[in-house]
């Protein structure tokens, strides 16, 4: 922990949200990684996916051949996101833009051309070697400003890096930026920061992007990096991805180190990937799993994860497995307000054709009504002690606060949530909420206690119940409305079914299921019982190689820069097409490929830029691409015991020994 400096507060935060300059940023150690498979297809099938449609969509893989071929280099790369963040974040034409970036990182042009050295030297990290990808601004990278979306935490600097960013650094990662969120993650429904205001969705401008997450999500569906990382508390990585069309895994509580992230609360909090794709997603969780002695719940898990999740995916894991279909009322957004059920009803659609789908892969769907009584041994641990954890948090955070934000209330050596609600500054969503936060401080043992034995409880009812049926999963819509216009309509958070997993530290993993006639994405979540993460990601994976559905946002067409970097001809269009109504293909998926009898994905059964045929146009390039859409508005103002673990463990032993 380290006192405010003045000196420290000043320009660090603000020349990050200018432009990419000069700079290393080395990653933390070695690390280990399990690369794909050679793709079946060639290098060229890459480059015309990208000829057509520009960045947007493409997966980590096609990324990957493109950087192989020497097609592109990874500095061109982050050129050209960072051309889509300059062309697309703020207001454009009749768009009100995205607001999805709250900061650049300087150091990436830096850190690109050190990955782009080391791929000609032959030294090759992973399939995330060179890749560009933006991290949740509650995140720590040391030299950036952590911010949590607040006005008052813009010049919070952290002297370390998070673990999550160290190992996606070591894994040859390339973070370019820092997305907005709601502030300190508090909102479920938008992300609305002090610092860039509510994020926007690129499916429908008009909408929200959920939260919180939100940033992440917007960025990554508009093609601002490859993939992200979000944080998930009740859904904040699920419900964005799935009104943005992308895959959102929420780990195991204890498989992803939550070292250097701003919590909400702790035995809730987890870190995840956000993708357009799950293959994409395994290779991201790939790389940042696993224990870490900077992190108690890491350490301490029961259970270690594999680092093997994109070799464990299969495109036949649904052939056999039984999976239970939640028809709860509850499970189907039965508490939405009386003008919202239109809107529930087509997303429950949707939802169902999905259900029918994994039946055609041969799983066997056992439809489930459950009792209130069932459904509320079911919920799991509560939201407790917010403040009190963000307290705690910040004793140890080794960091540079914000110049006299700790003076402001009692003890004047701590920074404390008081003095960041005494700063006066909060959004007024948190304002409204003060009272309630500070009241939920106390963390004490007793309040503890009774919140741990609520989720064993749950865990081990959850545990139960799949083994009552012969379950390896549940599934359910993420949420049973579509991103609904802003201002947020009331009964809107109660479509959103996120809890169920997070009260037990389950493993949840949402992936596209389709659009409502307005274009509006709809999500499916998959959940499972801790630490089969391996498992549930593979039954995604298998889904959605069978239904290919999502296709990208055309209200961030490609530039005319990015077109011309994979060698276009064609005369663009002068502005950005208005948001469309995104039409569903269907592709017929090449088949996994086998490596020394194992089967796994090849690069190329990844969904290939997944909604790649959607039809994007450009936008004409002004003889300043980038510089007639600078980034004003960045610059403005920038988180189990007992029986149900036995039970759990036990589980995984017979299945594997069967």
């Amino acid at each position: 922990m380290h006192q405010s400096h003045a000196s420290a507060s000043a320009s660090a935060f603000a020349r990050r949200t200018v432009t990419v300059t000069a700079g290393v940023c080395l990653a933390l150690g070695a690390f280990a990684f399990v690369a794909p498979s050679a793709s079946a297809t060639s290098d060229s099938d890459a480059a015309s996916t990208a000829a057509a449609t520009g960045l947007s969509g493409l997966t980590i893989a096609q990324i990957g051949e493109l950087l192989d071929a020497g097609t592109v280099t990874s500095a061109e790369l982050v050129t050209a996101y960072l051309d889509r963040i300059a062309a697309y974040d703020d207001a454009y034409a009749d768009e009100p833009g995205l607001h999805a970036v709250i900061a650049l990182n300087p150091d990436a042009a830096a850190v690109a051309a050190e990955r782009d050295a080391e791929r000609a030297a032959g030294e090759i990290r992973g399939p995330l070697h060179g890749v560009p990808i933006v991290v949740k601004d509650l995140v720590d990278l040391e030299g950036m400003a952590t911010t949590n979306g607040a006005i008052a935490f813009a010049d919070y600097l952290p002297d370390t890096d998070s673990t999550v960013v160290a190992r996606l650094e070591a894994a040859g990662a390339v973070i370019i930026a820092k997305t907005n969120l709601s502030e300190f993650a508090w909102s479920g429904d938008d992300s609305e920061s002090g610092i860039r205001g509510d994020v926007r969705n690129p499916y429908d401008q008009t909408r929200t992007s959920s939260g919180s997450s939100g940033g992440t999500a917007a960025a990554v569906a508009a093609g601002f990096a490859a993939a992200g990382i979000g944080s998930d508390t009740y859904g904040s990585i699920r419900t964005p991805s799935a009104h943005q069309s992308l895959v959102g895994v929420r780990p195991t509580h204890g498989l992803v180190s939550l070292a250097g992230v701003t919590p909400q609360v702790g035995p809730l909090d987890t870190v995840g990937p956000m993708t357009v794709s799950v293959a994409d997603a395994a290779i991201m969780l790939d790389a940042i799993a696993g224990a870490d002695t900077a992190d108690a719940y890491t350490s301490s898990a029961p259970v270690a994860g594999t680092t093997e999740y994109f070799a464990a995916l299969s495109d036949t894991a649904l052939d056999g497995a039984t999976v239970l279909n939640m028809t709860a009322t509850r499970f189907r957004g039965g508490s939405v307000a009386s003008e919202l059920t239109p809107a529930r009803d087509e997303v429950l659609s949707i939802y169902d054709a999905a259900v029918e789908e994994l039946r055609a892969q041969g799983a066997t769907v056992i439809d489930v009504e459950l009792t209130s009584e069932q459904l509320s041994t079911l919920g799991g641990r509560g939201w407790y002690g917010m403040a009190g954890y963000l307290d705690e948090y910040w004793v140890d955070a080794e960091a540079t606060w914000p110049a006299g934000l700790a003076e402001l209330t009692e003890p004047s050596d701590a920074l404390t949530v008081s003095d960041y609600l005494a700063d006066d500054r909060e959004i007024e969503s948190i304002r409204g909420d003060a009272a309630w936060l500070l009241t939920t401080t106390p963390l004490d043992p007793t309040t503890l206690a009774n919140d741990e034995t609520r989720g064993a409880s749950a865990l081990l009812a959850w545990t139960n119940l799949f083994a009552e049926y012969g379950a390896v999963a549940a599934i359910y819509p993420t949420d049973s409305l579509p991103a609904t216009t802003l201002p947020l309509s009331e009964g809107y958070y109660n479509a959103r079914n996120a809890g169920w997993a997070s009260g037990v530290g389950a493993p949840a993993v949402t992936v596209p299921t389709g659009y409502t006639a307005s274009g509006m994405p709809v999500g499916m979540e998959f959940m499972g019982l801790p630490f089969d993460d391996a498992e549930l990601l593979s039954f995604a994976y298998d889904y959605e190689q069978a239904s290919q559905v999502r296709v990208a946002p055309e209200s961030t067409p490609a530039l005319a820069s990015e077109l011309a970097l994979f060698a276009v001809d064609e005369e663009p269009s002068a502005t950005p097409t208005p948001t469309p109504t995104p039409t569903a293909t269907s592709t017929t998926p090449d088949p996994t490929s086998s490596t020394g009898g194992s089967a796994h994905p090849s690069a190329s059964a990844t969904p290939s830029a997944t909604g790649a045929a959607a039809a994007t146009k450009s936008l004409a390039s002004t003889g300043a691409d980038v510089d007639a859409r600078p980034v004003i508005g960045l610059a403005a103002g920038l988180v189990l015991v007992g029986g149900a673990t036995v039970a759990i463990i036990a589980r995984r032993r017979s299945r594997d020994a069967s």
